[in-house]
């Protein structure tokens, strides 16, 4: 019986008698996908952001976004130029999240697309929300607290019982003021000084129109239709041209050996895509009679990072080589060998995949580990290998061995492990090489 999953987290049920030896696997990547569920703690820059998707995979956990929906503490920081929508995926699932919007906009959390209900909340509250997973007409909806027995009213309250000392700082929030409490005439004159104004308190909805002349932000003039404001960077203001900071296509540049990137000028920021190198598949060794296989060589693992480099003129490249096929030196099928390590500057870096392991005597040669990336804002590890098949890397999936009939264990690309032999007919071949790491660099002006 094939497997099956969960309805709400996703986890792979195994079916009776099936992943015979692999069931460890799949075990702990459940194990892994249980403990996010119950205590994970996932942190979202909502720069840029108007809308972001929480998503749930059967049988998936891997690091980053793929597998953010199963975290049960949300945190959303950073600012954003209006509400963003999160949505909530699959619409099948259900979920309870504990949300904290540390950011300056509302989220809205909703998970159908019919007639069903949202949560929004709003910029620097906490809440805990659930969803129902009831397809298109979902429900998203709040849990809110229940007053105790007792709770005091305010006609518990005596006139003048709460004075200005007795209230915490920040313990009165916007949300707490309904609408038109505060008018004018409660508030002195001067009473309100820019101290007791909080950084982000007066959005553009509070200023009248008009009444933010120029010359109130330190600019000369009014500028022209079509202008932008933009800092100086001494404290006063001018006008730019919209045209001139409307970001272009990017440039790239691709290293598939050692080298030096130079900043071209103007660029301002770098995405850069690191790949390890492929490790080899093992050799296979036999005599007559015997048939085997050699396990493949694992996937290279990979980096991304962005990089501000205004002030950087060059970085140093590095690229991990593929790691060698074994051999059958000795009448012993010897393991490939690991996968390079490639690396932009000291910035972010991934390791080669291991080497794959060699068979003699018509035994079976063990599959190899990917290697890993590191100091990325994305780090991914590259594919294992499965027998003799090799691992694949972010770039390039991995290959199946062929029959000794077809010679040698075929080669890996871009980061992919060489493969392992499979024989049948007493035939010795050796491994399948790694495909060496490659560097890519996107340019940003």
């Amino acid at each position: 019986m094939a497997s099956t999953y969960t309805s709400n987290t996703g986890i792979e049920l195994i079916g009776t008698g099936e992943q015979a030896g692999t069931w460890g696997t799949t075990s702990n990547r459940n194990f892994n996908m249980i403990d996010t569920a119950l205590n994970g703690v996932v942190e979202k820059s909502v720069t840029g952001l108007s809308a972001y998707t929480l998503t749930t995979t059967n049988g998936v956990f891997t690091p980053g976004e793929s597998t953010n929906g199963l975290n049960k503490v949300l945190r959303f920081i950073n600012t954003t130029s209006g509400t963003v929508t999160v949505t909530i995926a699959p619409n099948s699932m259900e979920k309870l999240y504990f949300v904290s919007n540390e950011t300056n906009q509302s989220l809205t959390f909703t998970q159908g697309t019919g007639t069903g209900t949202n949560v929004t909340v709003v910029a620097g509250t906490q809440a805990i929300i659930y969803a129902d997973g009831a397809g298109d007409n979902a429900n998203v909806r709040e849990i809110k607290p229940i007053a105790s027995a007792g709770s005091i009213g305010t006609s518990s309250i005596a006139d003048d019982a709460v004075t200005a000392d007795k209230i915490a700082d920040d313990a009165i929030v916007t949300a707490a003021i309904a609408d038109d409490a505060v008018v004018t005439a409660s508030i002195a004159d001067d009473a309100i000084t820019a101290d007791l104004i909080a950084d982000d308190a007066v959005g553009a909805d509070a200023i009248a129109d008009n009444s933010v002349g120029a010359a109130a932000i330190n600019i000369s003039g009014n500028g022209t239709s079509g202008q932008l404001v933009t800092s100086d960077g001494d404290g006063s203001f001018s006008y730019t041209d919209a045209s001139t900071l409307t970001p272009g296509t990017p440039t790239i540049q691709k290293f598939t050996s050692n080298g030096t990137w130079n900043r071209p000028s103007g660029c301002r920021k770098i995405k850069v895509t690191v790949v390890g190198g492929g490790g080899g598949g093992g050799g296979l060794y036999l005599t007559s009679g015997e048939s085997g296989l050699s396990g493949g060589g694992g996937g290279g693992g990979a980096a991304i990072e962005y990089i501000d480099v205004s002030s950087v003129s060059s970085v140093a490249v590095t690229i991990g080589s593929g790691g060698n096929g074994g051999n059958t030196q000795s009448q012993i099928g010897q393991p490939g060998s690991s996968g390079g390590t490639s690396s932009f500057g000291s910035y972010c870096s991934a390791s080669g995949g291991a080497g794959g392991g060699g068979s003699s005597g018509g035994g079976d040669g063990g599959a190899a580990d990917g290697g890993t990336g590191s100091g990325g804002k994305i780090n991914i590890r590259g594919y294992p290998a499965v027998g003799r098949v090799s691992g694949s890397s972010l770039l390039s999936g991995g290959r199946a061995a062929l029959n000794a009939t077809s010679g040698n264990g075929r080669t890996g690309t871009q980061g992919s492990g060489g493969c392992g032999v499979q024989n049948n007919i007493s035939t010795s071949r050796n491994g399948g090489a790694g495909g060496s790491g490659i560097v890519i660099v996107e340019e940003y002006y």
